[in-house]
């Protein structure tokens, strides 16, 4: 996975994130906060506190390209995951 496709704020634990920070939105993890991240409200919000509101990103619509697919492993096997509906 390419790095500069994650949000540049997943690994700092704010609490905004942590509903979708879970197994359960999976989903939306990967649509957003990786690859797609610029579209995420939260992220809006955080770069604006982060950079005290200066160049607050005008609201567009970004093409992202092709999904993406990944796969997710535990102690180097691969983990076959489905979606709950939740």
């Amino acid at each position: 996975m390419d790095a500069a496709c994650d949000c540049p704020h997943i690994n700092r634990n704010d609490p905004r994130c942590a509903a979708r920070l879970t197994l359960g939105h999976l989903d939306e993890v990967f649509d957003l906060c990786v690859g797609a991240y610029r579209r995420c409200p939260i992220f809006t919000r955080l770069q604006a506190e982060r950079t005290g509101g200066r160049d607050q990103p005008q609201l567009r619509l970004i093409d992202d390209g092709p999904p993406r697919s990944v796969t997710v492993t535990c102690h180097g096997r691969a983990i076959a995951l489905r979606a709950t509906g939740t």
